[in-house]
């Protein structure tokens, strides 16, 4: 008989992981509109008064979004560069990054961020995450997540080369 538990156990136990994987497989799909409108609100969120930035790209997957009626909460990665130009220099050089979880609060009425959660470093990194993370999104965010690093490196380097171009 204990051979016999064993394995319902094993069963069930993969069943529950392959039902983990099905569920948290995939990115949420938004609107263009949406991606363009979280970009800039990413970019003004980022921006600081006491350090200038010439230009800023930003880049992120979005793992999960919840909605209520006063407001939206985003879930995913962000990429944010900032560039700077260097006194008598016409190339755009790294001045800042950040490159990590993040989640958005939007305020539904103005469509303006009113707050966004950053996981605590060190020891507490993971446990922030899976406290403040919805429980579909935790491969996503803890395992998965470097996978998206590269892509979105590259859509930010996108980004200046075309602001680049356009301001020659």
């Amino acid at each position: 008989m204990n051979k016999k538990k064993g394995l319902i156990v094993i069963i069930i136990f993969s069943f529950l992981i392959g039902l983990f994987i099905y569920f948290d497989n995939s990115l949420v799909k938004s609107t263009q509109e949406f991606e363009n409108e979280l970009r800039e609100l990413i970019v003004e969120w980022n921006s600081n008064p006491n350090h200038y930035a010439d230009f800023t790209s930003e880049s992120h997957r979005i793992f999960k979004i919840k909605e209520n009626e006063n407001e939206k909460i985003i879930y995913g990665r962000f990429c944010i560069i900032e560039y700077t130009f260097f006194e008598d220099d016409k190339t755009l050089h790294e001045s800042g990054s950040y490159n990590d979880l993040l989640v958005v609060y939007l305020d539904k009425k103005n469509g303006k961020i009113t707050n966004v959660w950053t996981p605590q470093d060190g020891d507490n990194y993971v446990s922030s995450v899976l406290s403040k993370f919805p429980f579909v999104t935790w491969s996503r965010a803890l395992i998965r997540s470097e996978r998206y690093t590269e892509a979105m490196l590259e859509e930010c380097n996108k980004q200046i080369l075309e602001y680049q171009s356009k301001n020659k």
